[in-house]
């Protein structure tokens, strides 16, 4: 029996009977830093565990030839929100291969490096493995028979860099793995739901495949993702929901479903690369501050568009087209907040407006649509907004520099590769 240099002295214990752990340990429980527990135990015993390490020295916890009751790790069986005020030192766990069940919180907020997941597993709770910064299992796979990631299972856990899902998720609960350092993961095909703020402020992950069977997006579900470039919106969503790709600050494209209605609030706040979006032609509402600050240089709303929220729109600086085609101006709410300033304030002095013949005195005279100084009016609307980067970008090669210029204000990333097709550099560029 190995344990990898973590213990320097262990013992074997095995219980009687459930809930008699204490009694067996002996006089030195203080003193063992690596435990191996046979026979059947309870969380009694687990709180016995728990003390050996909050109270002495144990770090190695070897349960693989025990058996504990239920087939389940029972509700708080290492952690003890009233009682702990550090991370527990347990550093590696076995468990035996007749676990089915991880109870609420069982082994959260500890200096955890490894652990097994039998194949026998089939359950997680809430907050299962909450505060594990240091877990090292890496990939983490899940178990197949895995159902449903619980709320907070694994947040707050930050040294995995792959996670492995199962064909058998049907559900990723809110705060799942909220605040990670993953930067690669799969999303099964026939998961139905990705709940709020599941990947929130995961800044390492870089394209995310959500399978066509996910339409049910929960609020906030990948804000705060620094790095992530590619997304896709399964064609069965109905809305955005709030938050959803807010302060994101390096995708630059986002595709629609025609069949979202509703952008929620704040779903694509301070995303200050997004520079194309591609609106469904079924939209009713854009909610407050939906695209605040971004780069996005065109935007053309169907003639379903009923609302736009307070803000939405506010400190566009490179936009320079808004194209509606609705015949009457959809409601554009005044933001309370910023002396009543409309939808488009700080973006739509600079911007022409496009509207239907006939419709621009009612633009003009419009609440929240008086920020255009250009309106004119159209019926040579396009499907969509096009791709708008720098198209006047040149390369050339001097003195062994590969020289890029882009003439525009428009901040435009640049990707080198090797011939081998790896990325040697990638950055914005504005100027040469």
């Amino acid at each position: 029996m190995h344990f990898s240099g973590l213990a320097q002295s262990y013992k074997v214990v095995t219980v009687p009977a459930p809930g008699e752990l204490e009694k067996s340990l002996g006089d030195d429980w203080d003193k063992i830093d690596s435990v191996v527990v046979k026979g059947t135990i309870n969380k009694a015993d687990f709180q016995t565990l728990y003390n050996c390490s909050r109270l002495g020295k144990l770090t190695v916890l070897n349960l693989e030839g025990a058996t504990i009751e239920d087939n389940r790790i029972p509700d708080y069986a290492l952690f003890y929100p009233n009682i702990t005020d550090d991370y527990l030192n347990i550093q590696r766990i076995i468990l035996p291969d007749n676990v089915t069940e991880i109870g609420k919180y069982a082994i959260a907020v500890m200096y955890l490096k490894k652990i097994n997941f039998p194949s026998s597993l089939k359950k997680f709770s809430k907050g299962s493995f909450y505060g594990c910064h240091w877990m090292e299992v890496d990939p983490l796979v899940i178990p197949e028979g895995i159902t449903e990631i619980p709320w907070l299972c694994f947040g707050h856990c930050q040294s995995f860099r792959k996670l492995v899902l199962p064909q058998s998720l049907k559900i990723i609960d809110g705060f799942a793995f909220y605040n990670t350092r993953m930067d690669e993961m799969n999303l099964p095909e026939g998961l139905d739901s990705i709940g709020n703020s599941a990947f929130w402020s995961s800044p390492l992950l870089r394209r995310v495949v959500i399978p066509e069977s996910a339409i049910h997006l929960g609020i906030g579900a990948f804000a705060q993702t620094d790095s992530l470039r590619s997304i896709n919106i399964p064609l069965g969503v109905t809305e955005i929901p709030d938050l959803f790709l807010a302060y994101s600050n390096e995708i630059d494209t986002i595709i629609i479903p025609d069949g979202v209605t509703r952008i929620g609030s704040s779903a694509f706040q301070w995303d200050y690369d997004l520079s194309y979006i591609k609106l469904p032609k079924n939209l009713k509402s854009i909610d407050s501050y939906a695209f605040e600050a971004t780069n996005v240089v065109e935007f053309v709303f169907p003639e379903t568009l009923e609302l736009i929220g307070r803000g939405a729109f506010n400190g566009l600086k490179y936009l320079k087209k808004v194209y509606c085609m609705a015949k009457t101006p959809p409601i554009a709410e005044l933001d309370p907040i910023n002396d009543y300033d409309g939808p488009f304030y700080w973006s739509g002095k600079n911007c022409t407006l496009y509207v239907p013949k006939g419709s621009g005195d009612l633009y003009r005279n419009a609440s929240g649509w008086q920020d255009f100084q250009q309106v004119v009016e159209t019926d040579n609307f396009p499907s969509s907004c096009g791709i708008t980067f720098a198209p006047s970008c040149t390369v050339s090669i001097s003195d062994g520099e590969i020289i890029i210029n882009n003439p525009t204000d428009i901040p435009t990333r640049v990707s080198v590769y090797a011939v081998n097709g790896n990325l040697v550099r990638q950055e914005k560029v504005v100027g040469t």
